[in-house]
């Protein structure tokens, strides 16, 4: 007589495929996160590294501005204005100059790309290749 014991029946192979096709989408899934977490990081680091020679480029500008700042009032006053007029005639030319530097500035970071477009492909030919769309 025949030992059936050791013959998958279709109910086990059934459930034995779903549970393969379950891991199948889990490991998919989170390589998928992976992928989308590393590309993240890389476009994090990069813009960390660009922030921080911005603020480095700052930091030692600023010292420049005030220097030139100081000497063009200080020119204005040998043409002849007063003290105040010249320090506020450099004062305006400084604030609308950093304002349009600051709204230049402002403009460009909302334009950065922050989309992981790899990870996207990635899970839309996982989810074609799996569908068979």
């Amino acid at each position: 007589m025949a030992d059936h014991s050791s013959t998958p029946t279709i109910g086990g192979v059934l459930a034995t495929f779903a549970r393969a096709g379950e891991l199948f989408v889990r490991g998919e899934a989170n390589k998928a996160a992976t992928l989308a977490q590393e590309e993240l990081r890389q476009k994090a680091a990069a813009a960390g590294a660009d922030a921080a020679l911005v603020a480095a480029g700052g930091v030692l500008a600023y010292g420049g501005v005030l220097t030139l700042l100081a000497s063009a009032v200080l020119g204005l006053r040998r043409l002849g204005l007063p003290d105040w007029l010249a320090a506020l005639v450099i004062g305006l030319v400084a604030a609308g100059g950093g304002a349009g530097l600051a709204t230049t500035g402002v403009q460009r970071l909302r334009q950065a790309d922050v989309v992981p477009h790899q990870t996207i492909q990635t899970v839309k030919g996982d989810v074609a290749e799996v569908t068979g769309l």
